[in-house]
């Protein structure tokens, strides 16, 4: 439950960040939106399996 705690606050920062920078360069709302989406939920589901393969494999710990 903490590496999920972990992973949504990053997420929330990144996603900020993520969406100013794709406004920034894009200059349109939908686009950077749907950018920021589609990037952040990969990034997400990426995030949690590199936690979890570094929680069992490195560590030797069970996953969540």
């Amino acid at each position: 439950m903490e590496r999920l705690k972990k992973v949504i606050s990053w997420r929330i920062v990144s996603v900020m960040t993520t969406l100013a920078f794709s406004f920034a360069w894009l200059k349109e709302v939908e686009s950077a939106t749907e950018f920021t989406i589609i990037l952040q939920v990969f990034l997400m589901i990426n995030h949690w399996m590199f936690e979890a393969y570094w929680d069992n494999k490195v560590l030797g710990k069970d996953s969540d």
